[in-house]
């Protein structure tokens, strides 16, 4: 299962007419600040998040024309997402086909089957927002949905959207909540061996501490004092108690800490720094797939699947990793990514500035964003001179060599070090600095020149 593209219309700076992005295992946005990278983040987000509050229609996600004189009485917006079987060429049994089965549509006789998804919305002038998730089953001529099909809530958690924003905090996925990571694992394991031996123990530690005098002296008064104030044949007797015996409380304060300290046995994650907790970050949520994908595979029976409910799709959005951290721990996020997405389950989006991220990357994966005239968004692809061309070597060599060369306005390829050194002063003369003006001089050396 694979997402093979997504379709934006009216949504934060994506304008009226449809925008689509193609996406491969792993797909790299790069483009200026404010040019779209987040919003097309966020319309996945919209569609799968696994965190709820993520998948609310906000009146900001609603895109205003910059030309705008006044406000229409209604406001619209849709994203649509479009997913492929390529493991249907195979024999082999997988868990992705079974919950689509019903709504896979074939666009010609030898193609893949493919589920699309549609995410739409309206707001009145009062602010009033209605949504609509539906399977689009059919198109009529201008592409709109012809007796669409809700989508049900399961059907939708089948699939998850993992968004990773720029300041990455895991403390909300360190707890034992429904919409947290380790939460939602702990809740799926089976306690039942270990809940006796829990409430044994704790109610060993309860009475030792009970036991102490200065304990049994106030008890002994709130007792003497809550019987004066309470009559009744019910909670005549007040205790101090210190541990709840239920294994589910006891899961309530749960931490995830490190070892070695510099002082303590045991450091907490909050004393991690900020690189540290988005690293943190990134191994819960790869984690969280890799033990969903293990139950689906019927590899790891110690989760119940029906409380833990994987999905059996993953997409992990990811933005500007290189955020508090150094440049060589990119290459071992990239390497993590790629091992999650050589399996047919998960694919990754990377909104990234660092050009440091894009040196072994292809450029047949990178998309490059960029706001219109008319302050509306807009996606490319990468086009590289057809490899029979003699430019082909020149451009490859110079981009995976100066990745710098994605994010200029002006290339200059030239053969050595001197160009590096005389063409900036040759620019600044005229007024131009390279920095100011965007403009990359990329040394080929003699390989090609």
């Amino acid at each position: 299962m694979k997402l093979h593209s997504i379709r934006i219309s009216n949504f934060q700076s994506f304008g009226a007419e449809p925008i689509e992005l193609t996406l491969e295992n792993i797909t790299y946005l790069i483009g200026p600040n404010g040019s779209g990278k987040t919003a097309a983040l966020q319309a996945l987000c919209r569609l799968f998040a696994f965190d709820p509050s993520l998948r609310r229609i906000q009146r900001s996600d609603f895109h205003v024309p910059h030309d705008e004189q006044e406000a229409p009485e209604e406001r619209q917006l849709w994203i649509e997402a479009d997913f492929v079987f390529p493991e249907l060429e195979g024999e082999e049994d997988n868990s992705s086909v079974a919950p689509h089965f019903s709504h896979m549509r074939l666009d010609d006789p030898d193609g893949i089957p493919r589920v699309r998804y549609r995410l739409s919305a309206t707001m009145g002038l009062d602010g009033d927002i209605d949504e609509a998730f539906v399977y689009v089953l059919e198109v009529g001529p201008d592409g709109s949905p012809i007796n669409p099909e809700t989508v049900p809530r399961s059907d939708r958690n089948h699939i998850q959207v993992h968004y990773l924003p720029a300041r990455r905090d895991p403390t909300d996925h360190i707890a034992y909540g429904t919409s947290a990571l380790l939460g939602r694992l702990l809740r799926a394991v089976n306690w039942e061996n270990e809940r006796e031996k829990v409430k044994g123990f704790t109610d060993q530690i309860s009475e030792s501490l009970a036991a102490n005098s200065s304990v049994n002296a106030f008890s002994s008064h709130l007792k003497k004092i809550w019987g004066t104030l309470h009559k009744g044949s019910y909670f005549t007797d007040p205790k101090i108690t210190f541990v709840a015996s239920e294994i589910e409380a006891l899961l309530r304060h749960l931490s995830v800490s490190f070892s070695p300290g510099h002082d303590d046995n045991l450091v907490d994650f909050s004393r991690l720094s900020d690189g540290q907790k988005s690293m943190l970050y990134l191994s819960l949520v790869l984690s969280s797939q890799a033990v969903g994908r293990a139950v689906l595979a019927g590899e790891d029976d110690s989760f119940d699947p029906e409380k833990l409910r994987p999905p059996v799709f993953t997409l992990i959005a990811l933005e500007e990793p290189e955020n508090s951290l150094s440049p060589h721990y990119l290459g071992r996020i990239v390497n993590a990514l790629n091992s999650m997405t050589s399996n047919e389950d998960a694919q990754a989006l990377v909104a990234t500035h660092a050009p440091s991220m894009l040196r072994r990357v292809d450029p047949e994966h990178i998309r490059y964003l960029r706001l219109t005239e008319t302050r509306q968004s807009r996606i490319k692809k990468i086009q590289l001179p057809a490899k029979t061309d003699e430019a082909h070597k020149f451009v490859r060599e110079a981009v995976q060599a100066f990745p710098e060369i994605y994010f200029s306005r002006l290339i200059v390829l030239g053969e050595g070090d001197s160009e590096e050194i005389v063409l900036p002063r040759l620019f600044q003369a005229k007024g131009a600095p390279v920095d100011e003006s965007a403009v990359t001089i990329a040394p080929l050396g003699g390989r090609h020149v």
